[in-house]
């Protein structure tokens, strides 16, 4: 189930061989959560949604007589769950870009904006978002935007 989620919010992933598919993932999602940037955004989405949420919601259902369980526990783990959505949806956008380039590194050329596959295009461009690249670049760097223009 996990995978398969994870396969759905990341496409990318099938371009790869499934062989190598979830070393990829896991190397690109490591390289994400090494850097300390991320680790703070995540603790300050979790507080935030804990004190916007819970605080006001628990006081009203208190206020209304609800003291039960549900407030103190559910509730909380509720919100703790919707904040970890969050901090991956909003981290999203730097697994895929490690995803892209790790694409590139393994010889599959894509665009490192939208993902689009260079293969064999007449052009340095990428037909999908408009974004010139540098077809001589490395393979890591194969997908990212021509300085030159």
């Amino acid at each position: 189930m996990f995978r398969r989620w994870i396969a759905w919010w990341f496409p990318d992933l099938h371009r790869l061989d499934v062989s190598v598919r979830w070393r990829v993932w896991h190397s690109s999602y490591s390289q994400v959560w090494r850097r300390p940037v991320y680790w703070v955004l995540a603790i300050v989405i979790q507080v935030g949604v804990q004190i916007c949420l819970n605080v006001p919601i628990s006081r009203y259902a208190r206020s209304h007589g609800f003291h039960g369980p549900i407030v103190s526990f559910v509730m909380p783990g509720v919100y703790a769950f919707l904040a970890g959505l969050l901090i991956i949806w909003l981290i999203r956008r730097a697994i895929t870009q490690n995803l892209r380039r790790e694409l590139n590194a393994r010889g599959v050329p894509s665009c490192l904006h939208c993902g689009y596959d260079l293969t064999g295009l007449p052009e340095p461009r990428c037909p999908e978002c408009g974004r010139a690249f540098n077809p001589q670049a490395d393979d890591a760097t194969r997908g990212s935007p021509d300085r030159s223009d």
